[in-house]
């Protein structure tokens, strides 16, 4: 058996996502000044519309959108049901058309800031992450992004 509070774990991840606004509107708002746009009366909206916690797959898009797949990977157990540590995966997707933005680019810019909110920084019961490595990503001839990888380790012994 897995350890069963994975979905803690991930639902803590996705929170600490929907805190900072910056990434809810480059989400959120697909014109080229997002961040001038209002904060979002309810950014859970964006979960399982624009942030999924669960690997890339990507339908056929009607529309032109930016999104943030999330989920723990390479992960150890102790004994049989507890992580003991692993990687959280963020892939950042943007349709090449929503590539510009004011002064930077969307999906650097989601990067930086998913960088900023997590890297060092304590998430429920996991503690500490750190950031491992990064690449870029492809999704498919239309959605291009990153991927980031963040190191989590001795998640037991916070709890």
């Amino acid at each position: 058996m897995f350890d069963e509070r994975e979905d803690e774990y991930l639902l803590n991840i996705l929170n600490k996502l929907l805190t900072n606004n910056d990434i809810c509107k480059l989400l959120y708002y697909n014109d080229e000044d997002p961040l001038i746009n209002p904060d979002l009366a309810d950014n859970e909206v964006l979960m399982f519309n624009k942030i999924y916690p669960y690997p890339f797959n990507i339908d056929i898009q009607e529309n032109a959108t930016s999104f943030i797949n999330v989920f723990i990977d390479n992960f150890d157990m102790k004994g049989n049901s507890v992580y003991i540590n692993g990687d959280i995966v963020f892939l950042i997707l943007c349709h090449k058309s929503l590539w510009k933005i004011k002064g930077s680019l969307r999906p650097s810019k989601i990067k930086n800031e998913i960088f900023k909110v997590f890297n060092n920084q304590s998430i429920g019961t996991m503690g500490k992450v750190k950031f491992a490595n990064g690449s870029v990503f492809v999704g498919n001839k239309d959605y291009y992004g990153y991927k980031l990888r963040f190191k989590i380790t001795d998640i037991d012994k916070v709890n």
